[in-house]
């Protein structure tokens, strides 16, 4: 009884596998109809439990896939992925052989190389070098992907905006922090004087003001400050300030701007392109393509791609109409004379054809798919042209090995498969966006500078604000204001003359005469060393206090530079890890970030941390100057 009650159990089991396996529910008119056919069939099959024809028919499905001239079947390739993230709880080696027919099915899809990474890591954890050539192969895979390719720009750009804005925001911070007690230090005297103080006094409340005046964010609003505050600024921090205002202008807008460049005509086109070519050949995608060629009647690629197109699909005679169009408008254009050459080699005009490749030749002799087409046609006009034919050959192979081998490892009979057909290149796309986008944007890098900062007065740009506030404290002499200045011994704040100048640190009188060993009072000598030590302590609780942030101590050390970019790296980190499943790459369900993502990220972050944390602690501080050791109290 207790073997039968097994026996029972280890059927539901594998039959409970099989009904959580099938999660298959796809429309049929998403799909070819050979394709969803086979797909069908294998449904069946795994119901039935005949999970080896089921793996053939998966095969079947490679097959029909390069028939039909498509590279990446995304919609079986993610269900496949589904299927693995199921079957790895019950069968792992069965999920291993789904998720590499995924890989098969959509070599651009760089998810099936992390996650096969993972299972192969799983299999044998210590063996990390399969971890990280999947993990390397799955990043090319995403620079193949030029639909994905854009959408990942998009995420990664809003990442940065985000870090640059918050990094900027509290590198703002501690600069007012530092430096704002200079600012107010003759506020208390002003407030208490004749008519002319108070003037001044209530004038640099009213400066102060400014940015909650003219409705200014939290962002712009500290920036504002800082730039009040820069009479007294240090010369990097008023060039890492500036740094900061190009960021703003320029970097900050970014993700609104591709996002509105990718929803306009001329970017969609390219991904149409794309996934025309090298995707699943949607109907949508090709009805575009249509729609733009007859705007736009004298774009060679979306010609040139509608032609390869209309020939994948048998429909020769429409893409011998689109050849013969382009090579009116070029008569000078090798890949189209191949295409055509193949077409004509298809429809048994092989003497044509000949001559349509050695024109292509001519005109490109470094080609390799030319010679190798060519030597298709020679062999296949005369016996006695086997020998030419060879030679082409052996020229294709020298010139273009790699395409001429992966070409051979799929060639069959089928018109799809027999001849190499030349198509606008995935550089070639990239080039296409990023130049469009490039050219669209050119204006946009004076105009930025016009874009309003405030809802409340729209005038108001960051430009203008430059000048406004430079022009305040560049016409007014500083003298007017007090000028004061801290000790970079002590830290006492004074308006008075300066004893002693070490670049730009500055030092009162009573701690040169301690320095110079002159001061004789034993009372004020100790009264100035108590000082001394009493606001080095405060200065080494704030560092430590920084030191924490990847950053922070930088900026109060005196490295801003180094401190602003810390930090818009750091937020750029904690950014990625909040959106990164939050901001969609692609219309299609993608899994979330694999075991190799989180490890390198974590690491990266960690390491990053570490570092610079490590790196604030041990640098000195520019603006003190140390106490000298002959000092007696």
């Amino acid at each position: 009884m207790p073997e039968e009650r097994k026996r029972w159990r280890k059927k539901i089991i594998y039959y409970f596998f099989i009904l959580v396996l099938l999660n298959l529910v796809l429309p049929a008119s998403l799909l070819p109809d050979n394709l969803h056919t086979l797909w069908q069939k294998r449904k069946s099959f795994i119901l039935n439990g005949r999970l080896k024809e089921a793996e053939v028919v998966l095969k079947e499905i490679q097959e029909e896939k390069l028939n039909e001239g498509i590279e990446n079947l995304w919609d079986y390739a993610i269900l496949l992925l589904r299927e693995a993230q199921r079957a790895k709880v019950f069968n792992r080696e069965w999920a291993l052989r789904l998720i590499s027919a995924a890989v098969s099915l959509a070599p651009d899809l760089p998810y099936l190389y992390f996650y096969r990474g993972e299972l192969l890591w799983f299999k044998t954890p210590w063996n990390f070098s399969v971890l990280i050539k999947n993990y390397i192969d799955g990043l090319k895979a995403r620079c193949r992907n030029v639909a994905l390719a854009v959408g990942e720009v998009g995420k990664w750009s809003l990442i940065a905006s985000s870090g640059i804005q918050f990094g900027i925001f509290l590198f703002c911070l501690l600069l007012i922090f530092k430096r704002v007690p200079l600012f107010l230090h003759p506020l208390k005297e002003e407030l208490k004087g004749k008519d002319k103080d108070l003037i001044k006094g209530l004038s640099r409340i009213g400066i102060l003001s400014l940015p909650f005046i003219l409705h200014l964010n939290l962002l712009w609003g500290a920036f504002a400050i800082s730039l009040i505050l820069w009479p007294f600024l240090r010369r990097r921090e008023r060039g890492a300030l500036f740094l900061s205002l190009l960021l703003l202008v320029y970097l900050v807008p970014l993700p609104q701007r591709w996002t509105s460049y990718c929803c306009s005509g001329r970017a969609q086109v390219i991904l149409d392109t794309y996934e025309a070519l090298y995707g699943r050949r949607d109907e949508e995608a090709v009805k575009r393509l249509e729609r733009w060629v007859g705007l736009n009647p004298y774009d060679r690629d979306s010609l040139l791609t509608l032609g390869v197109v209309y020939k994948r699909e048998g429909n020769w005679q429409k893409a011998l109409t689109l050849y013969q169009r382009l090579l009116f408008l070029n008569p000078r254009d090798p890949q189209v004379w191949n295409n055509m050459g193949n077409l004509l080699l298809l429809s048994e005009e092989v003497d044509k054809a000949i001559r349509c490749y050695k024109r292509a030749v001519e005109l490109a002799p470094a080609e390799g798919s030319f010679y190798y087409n060519l030597s298709k046609a020679l062999s296949k006009k005369s016996i006695l042209l086997l020998d030419e034919a060879d030679r082409n050959f052996q020229k294709a192979k020298s010139l273009s090995p790699k395409l001429i081998s992966d070409h051979l490892k799929k060639e069959t009979l089928h018109p799809n498969r027999y001849l190499i057909d030349l198509v606008p290149s995935r550089e070639d796309l990239y080039g296409r966006i990023f130049g469009n986008y490039c050219r669209e944007e050119l204006p946009w890098i004076y105009g930025a500078w016009g874009r309003p900062i405030s809802d409340r007065f729209p005038l108001l740009s960051p430009i203008l604000l430059l000048l406004v506030i430079l022009i305040l404290f560049l016409v007014e002499r500083r003298e007017e204001w007090g000028s004061p200045w801290k000790c970079a011994l002590c830290g006492k704040i004074s308006s008075h003359g300066i004893s002693y100048k070490e670049g730009e640190n500055k030092v009162c009188g009573e701690c040169f005469l301690l320095m110079r060993g002159k001061e004789t009072s034993k009372e004020l000598k100790s009264k100035k060393f108590n000082e001394i030590m009493e606001d080095m302590k405060k200065e080494r609780r704030i560092n430590r206090v920084l030191s924490f942030l990847p950053g922070g101590a930088h900026v109060w050390k005196g490295y801003p530079y180094r401190g602003l970019i810390v930090l818009v790296v750091f937020f750029s980190f904690i950014f990625s890890f909040y959106l990164w499943k939050r901001v969609p790459v692609s219309l299609y369900p993608l899994p979330s970030r694999g075991i190799g993502d989180i490890l390198l990220g974590g690491l990266l972050f960690l390491l990053f941390c570490y570092l610079f944390i490590k790196d604030g602690r041990r640098r000195e501080n520019r603006e003190r100057i140390p106490l000298p050791g002959h000092i007696e109290i």
